[in-house]
């Protein structure tokens, strides 16, 4: 059985060891994270998902502004042109409208880690995780995940076709049932970071209207909804690759050994959070990190509950 005495495993601590093992020991064993200066790249997805999760819980667009809150005032620009787009192009969600019901917005969950080769549940982990939404959409319980990227998402892109292999819906549809639902599929809310840049002269308010002045031609380009089915096979297969991730990440904590991988030093042309610290040039005590009392900022030390 689950439990709150129970360590968690997360999708995105499970990416991260299979990944690199040494910055999985550094940002999960340790708790040791980058300071606000060096994780400001990751500020942006972060800022929109705020302002989605808004726009679900049907607070309006004026509070899902409030919510994005960025240093640089022209990325500010950038996230706040997206979700004004995003409003107008599909609409303000809460409650029931355009035959959208919205049932849960970032909700925790719980799940047992399940040994494929027995069926029984790990005694050393349990899932935990936190999804972006589940609706009733046409009379259908879906899981909704909200994505922001760079990359083209129009139809029949690269994007659009790696969705069909992306392993962490099938784990997140295992925790959507721990809380009692039933999905019958994910609906994929895609947004397109715009590529836009300011002109030399330019302010930030300039900047931001011409974003959505941008935008609001080009909604297609910029806003993609998908729903994907998936399969049993699917959430079986998912489940027994973290069960092997996680059993490969215990026997490291057992031994205490945490090998580097030098292919994930530099990823989307920007050298890893902890490569200084990896090569010495750097403490882990300097003042670019901090150390978290959890591992798992994003999510309580209460287990949620479950669906009413």
């Amino acid at each position: 059985m689950t439990g709150p005495s129970l360590p968690l495993v997360t999708q995105s601590q499970l990416r991260t060891f299979r990944r690199c093992q040494r910055e999985h020991h550094l940002a999960y064993d340790m708790a040791i994270r980058p300071a606000s200066s060096e994780a400001a790249p990751l500020r942006f997805g972060s800022a929109v998902h705020e302002g989605l999760a808004a726009l679900w819980q049907g607070q309006g667009l004026d509070s899902a502004l409030d919510l994005v809150r960025i240093d640089d005032p022209f990325e500010q620009a950038q996230a706040s042109a997206m979700l004004c787009g995003y409003a107008t192009h599909w609409g303000l969600f809460g409650g029931a409208s355009n035959g959208v019901e919205v049932l849960a917005v970032e909700r925790e969950f719980r799940a047992p880690l399940v040994n494929p080769a027995t069926g029984y549940a790990s005694q050393t982990f349990q899932l935990g995780g936190k999804v972006d939404a589940i609706a009733r959409i046409d009379g259908r319980v879906l899981l909704v995940e909200h994505k922001t990227t760079s990359e083209d998402i129009t139809p029949g892109s690269a994007y659009s076709q790696r969705l069909r292999i992306d392993t962490q819906i099938p784990l997140y549809l295992q925790g959507v049932r721990a809380l009692g639902f039933e999905p019958e599929g994910v609906l994929y809310d895609v947004l397109l970071k715009p590529r836009l840049r300011p002109k030399k002269g330019e302010d930030a308010p300039a900047f931001f209207d011409r974003l959505c002045a941008e935008i609001g031609d080009n909604p297609g380009k910029y806003f993609a909804q998908r729903e994907i089915a998936v399969l049993e096979d699917d959430v079986a297969a998912a489940m027994a690759d973290a069960w092997q991730t996680a059993r490969a990440l215990r026997e490291g904590q057992l031994a205490q050994r945490y090998p580097r991988n030098s292919d994930a030093c530099v990823r989307w042309n920007r050298p890893c959070v902890y490569f200084d610290a990896c090569t010495g040039q750097t403490s882990l005590d300097s003042s670019r990190f901090v150390r978290l009392t959890t591992p798992h900022p994003e999510l309580s030390d209460a287990p949620p509950a479950p669906a009413p």
